[in-house]
Parts: C-alpha cells; structure tokens; sequence
C-alpha cells in the first residue's frame, strides 16, 4: 500500500465518490485505477493501521491490487465478478462463492467488466499459520469458500458496518482479532477445499504454473524438463510426481505443446511454404523425425 494510514481506529459509513476522488480514496488503499473518468464508488470502512475491514461496490473497471509487506488482502465477492491475473501466470476469473488472497507485497490486475459488490479485510500475515501461508505462497484465487465460513465473515461485517460502532472503546483491537481470525477461517476453508481433490493445494497450483511455462517455452528447443523444474524452482522428482498426479508427464506435455504448433504451422497459410525441418525447428522440436513421431502419437 502507498500511504501510512493512522494506527487510532476510524470508522468511514456511506463514503460515496466519482472519478478522481474515487480513485485516490483506493489508492490509498493499496488499489490503484487505470482509468477513473466513469468509476462510482461506494464504501464503508473500519480501519485501524494497516488493518481495513471494508464493504465495497464499484461500476467496471480495471486495477491494479496491492498489499503491504507482512500483510495479507483477503477479498470476498458478493455480487458480480472480476477477472484477476498475476504476474507471470495467467488469468483466473473470481466471483461468488471465491476469494482473492493477495500476500507479502503481491500485486494482481484486476478487470471488472460490470459492477460489482465485495468484502475486503488486510491482515497481519503473521495471523495465518507458516504451513497455510507455504500453501498460499504470494497470491491466489480460491474458486469455492464453504457458506458457513462466508456467511459468518459478511454477517459480522454487516453487523459493525452498518452501526454506529465506538472506535474508541476498548473493545475494538477484540473486534479486529475476530475479523481478523475470520479472514483465516475463510482462507483455510478454500484451501481444504482445494485439497479434496486428487490434488493437494499446492501441487494444483504447481501443475497449472506448469502448463503455464511449457505454453511459453515450448518452442525454445533448449527448452527441456530440467528448465522446467528450475523455472518451478522444485526437484525433476517432485516435478515428475505433480504430473503424475494428473495422469501425465512433464515430457508428454512438452511434447504435446510442441506438436500443436506444429500442426498451426502444417495447417497455416504461411506454413505450407515451410520445409518440414523448418517447421519442426519452429516448433520446438530437434529435427522433422522427432516432429513426426510425436504428431504419430497425437502430441
């Protein structure tokens, strides 16, 4: 986040901006808009330091997420939906019943094409444990949040939002740490989600950072399963386990990426005037004989 914000708990109800006004406010916040001439914004917020519980709705628009460092943003939608994409990874779409972590100076762009309607809470990352914060690493978005833990974070929120809360009564660092401890229930809920399935957390995450690197790199012929575990920054053994996980091989997947573009190449206009050393050059591949071998076994 760019600003200091004041360690003395303020309580800000029925906040309603425009344009550049809307946008400074979010920037303070750690969200910083690309274009604000037609943003509406709405809000109500309790804050104390760099902890912010927050109830927002807002018309589109396109941002960019951030959190401090020592921090972790937990975003829960309510209505509407946003397209999120992180740093070298692809784009992940959020919406009701999901959540948006955002951790240790993370950044996400952010595209909302129509209005939406969220919570937002910044907690200390201490607050979570070592082996979910592993988990998590720096940012992610958990597709599915059980109602219960959704509902009892919104429910509070609500409850303190929407009354003329006493920021100086000494019962508000109480009311921060439960929100706080909210913000953990629901983020360990996603996670335990996720890891119902025949994948663990972290190697769904691992797997789809894979696909990721090989659909960039596939065409380099230097490109090999070594590159990949070191671009993962995990062992060719763990690297082999995560796609096993998956039915699948790290060599196959390569090899797979590799014939696709060869077939876009043999299927092109502009491929046809290409020697089949050319193409498989192109593609990634050695030499036209390992080209055709992997198009002989469909990628």
């Amino acid at each position: 986040m760019s600003d200091a914000r004041p360690n003395a708990p303020t309580l800000s109800r029925g906040i309603a901006l425009r344009g550049v006004e809307a946008a400074e406010w979010l920037a303070t916040r750690g969200t910083r808009v690309a274009d604000p001439r037609e943003l509406r914004l709405v809000t109500d917020e309790l804050a104390s330091g760099e902890f912010r519980l927050a109830r927002l709705w807002h018309t589109a628009v396109t941002a960019e997420l951030s959190v401090a460092e020592g921090f972790v943003l937990v975003v829960v939608p309510v209505e509407g939906s946003m397209s999120v994409a992180f740093p070298g990874r692809g784009r992940s779409e959020l919406r009701p019943p999901g959540a948006l972590v955002l951790a240790d100076r993370s950044v996400a762009t952010t595209v909302a094409e129509t209005s939406m309607a969220r919570f937002e809470i910044t907690v200390e990352a201490s607050m979570l444990p070592g082996a979910l914060r592993e988990a998590l690493g720096e940012h992610v978005v958990l597709p599915d949040i059980a109602t219960s833990f959704r509902a009892a974070l919104i429910s509070a929120a609500n409850a303190v939002l929407n009354t003329e809360l006493d920021v100086r009564s000494q019962g508000v660092p109480a009311l921060r740490l439960a929100f706080s401890q909210l913000a953990v229930a629901i983020v360990s809920a996603g996670v335990e989600g996720d890891a119902r399935a025949s994948f663990s957390f972290r190697e769904r995450t691992l797997y789809q950072r894979a696909t990721d690197v090989i659909a960039e790199r596939a065409r380099d012929p230097a490109f090999t399963i070594d590159a990949l575990a070191r671009e993962l920054r995990i062992s060719e053994r763990y690297l082999y386990r995560i796609f096993s996980s998956a039915d699948a091989s790290p060599a196959a997947a390569i090899r797979a990426a590799r014939a696709a573009v060869a077939r876009s190449y043999a299927d092109g206009a502009a491929g046809r005037s290409l020697t089949a050393a050319e193409r498989a050059r192109l593609a990634g591949f050695r030499n036209a004989t390992a080209m055709r071998r992997a198009l002989q076994r469909g990628g």
